[in-house]
């Protein structure tokens, strides 16, 4: 049997189940998977809504929004990992950016 599903309608099945794949055991899962449903919802209510011809715009513009999200949380992570292994460190530079309203200087 030939699959008759076209390529930019594949890109797109391909990068909402990456969306909704994330491992269990990922920092911050509930809301990370949450974000990323509401991301691909978004993604393909649009790809439903413009001309077919624009899905691999919504498969890039989903992709980028996926590894950013993705860099966002290795960086959560790393940061995570130094504050337990320098408590003081973080201690104190909690204290900066509630004393300097935020601005973490």
């Amino acid at each position: 049997m030939t699959d008759r599903t076209p390529d930019p309608v594949r890109d797109l099945l391909a990068v909402v189940l990456d969306a909704i794949t994330l491992p269990y055991d990922a920092p911050d899962y509930d809301r990370r998977i949450l974000d990323r449903a509401a991301l691909a919802r978004t993604v393909a209510t649009a790809a439903l809504a413009e001309d077919p011809r624009d899905l691999a715009w919504n498969v890039d513009y989903l992709r980028g929004k996926l590894r950013a999200e993705q860099a966002d949380a290795e960086q959560e992570a790393a940061r995570r990992s130094v504050d337990r292994a320098f408590p003081a460190v973080a201690a104190f530079l909690d204290r900066e950016r509630t004393t300097r309203g935020g601005e973490g200087r």
